[in-house]
């Protein structure tokens, strides 16, 4: 063995003996106090660290979050299709003439494909809304009860149309509500 190194008695504590805890204590409060400046903006970069990654994390998972509500509300594995044109990132597919499709063509395809769940059948344009004095330039989306479903799409108050409500090919639009909470209709 080594002599230099003093050897432990028997039934001491080495680690015990050699490290006093008060005594350590002691020492770091000492250099805290001594070194104020240096001890504040420590414990101020720990925190700004900290409270850094706390947010980089919300933010990643707001993200996240955002993207998949996006995702979700497009639908289960939906398909959209259209005949005519189609204007995409400003760029025009076609003449918007062909107007080929059909609310048949649409059964047609829910019975002959088996994985085809639901169908909506919708037709679309440009309008010009009148109320009043008052007009603007919209788009209008025709759409059957089914699409609600497909798109994930509930309402705040009220309730969706029915079928019964598409039958008899009734061309209103709700304009508002009154005051007792029914939706007034308009032609």
């Amino acid at each position: 063995m080594n002599s230099r190194l003093p050897q432990p008695e028997a039934g001491s504590n080495l680690f015990r003996d050699r490290l006093n805890w008060n005594t350590t204590l002691h020492m770091a409060v000492r250099a805290l106090r001594r070194n104020k400046l240096r001890s504040t903006l420590t414990i101020l970069g720990i925190t700004i660290g900290i409270g850094a990654v706390i947010c980089t994390v919300a933010i990643g998972q707001g993200g996240s979050q955002m993207i998949h509500n996006q995702l979700e509300g497009l639908g289960t594995n939906m398909v959209w299709i259209e005949a005519g044109a189609r204007n995409v990132n400003g760029v025009q597919t076609g003449n918007m003439q062909t107007k080929s499709l059909r609310v048949e063509d649409a059964k047609a395809i829910q019975d002959s494909v088996p994985l085809v769940a639901s169908v909506a059948p919708n037709v679309d344009g440009p309008l010009q809304v009148v109320y009043g004095n008052q007009n603007w330039s919209t788009h209008y989306r025709g759409v059957s009860p089914e699409y609600f479903g497909i798109r994930r799409w509930t309402v705040s108050e009220g309730t969706l149309f029915t079928q019964q409500d598409v039958e008899p090919h009734d061309q209103r639009v709700p304009a508002g509500k009154n005051r007792g909470g029914h939706v007034i209709w308009e032609r």
